[in-house]
């Protein structure tokens, strides 16, 4: 349900600053209610992807990358080929963070809002969308080491696995 509230808020800040300024768009908005400035809104998404981005990163640094713990999660033991392979995505996935967060700063400072809130709202998890989506096809691919879950399912249809 939350995760639900949180894709709608970049068209609520729209909503709330199109009908009344910082004022209206509610409980997320209490510093930009007090300093009265609409501005602040719009940096949550950056703030968002610069978490996501260091929380992927601090794992290449320290620890098995997060996609390698996923996978382990979800298939058990990974070939050395396949830990590369994490490791690799894990990196692709700090270097999208990363490009979300500036595209999503430089539209609250030089955009329209009505991108802000295209982008910030709907474009941004349709990038997340194919980024996972062709990953997958990538790995499953590659790998086509599978475990239960349901996109395993369609990707065991795709390529199926090796004797």
């Amino acid at each position: 349900m939350y995760s639900l509230l949180w894709l709608a808020y970049p068209l609520a800040v729209w909503g709330g600053l199109a009908l009344g300024g910082p004022r209206a768009a509610g409980a997320p908005a209490l510093l930009a209610l007090w300093l009265d400035d609409p501005l602040l809104l719009l940096f949550v998404p950056s703030l968002v992807n610069l978490g996501l981005l260091f929380a992927f990163a601090r794992t290449l640094l320290h620890g098995p990358p997060l996609v390698e713990t996923i996978a382990r999660l979800q298939v058990g033991e990974l070939s050395p080929a396949e830990l590369r392979h994490c490791r690799s995505v894990t990196a692709v996935w700090c270097a999208f963070f990363a490009a979300n967060a500036l595209a999503s700063t430089w539209l609250a400072l030089a955009g329209s809002l009505a991108a802000w809130a295209l982008w910030t709202g709907a474009l941004a998890y349709v990038a997340i969308a194919v980024l996972f989506i062709v990953e997958l096809a990538v790995r499953s691919s590659r790998f086509r080491h599978y475990g239960n879950g349901p996109g395993d399912a369609l990707m065991r249809r795709l390529f199926s696995p090796r004797a």
